[in-house]
């Protein structure tokens, strides 16, 4: 599971589905304090502005600060970080 703020949502998650379990937990807002020190805020509105991830292809239906739109925008930050670190 990749989340930004991961541990809102596996709280979520893990009250509806009770013997869900996953393989891991991949937090965004703990890789980005990490990878970009001294920002300001690391709010994913803020992460996207900062890293300029490419949202061409985010659903547009459904709006920011929706779940398509979150799950889009933090798998694009994923991957810009991931692009940062040579292995």
């Amino acid at each position: 599971m990749a989340a930004h703020n991961a541990h809102v949502d596996y709280r979520v998650l893990r009250a509806h589905l009770p013997q869900w379990q996953p393989a891991g937990v991949i937090d965004t807002l703990r890789l980005a304090r990490a990878a970009y020190p001294g920002l300001e805020r690391y709010r994913l509105d803020d992460l996207i502005e900062h890293v300029a991830p490419d949202m061409d292809n985010a659903p547009a239906s459904v709006g920011r600060h929706r779940a398509g739109f979150d799950a889009f925008a933090t798998a694009q930050l994923l991957t810009a970080m991931a692009d940062r670190y040579p292995s």
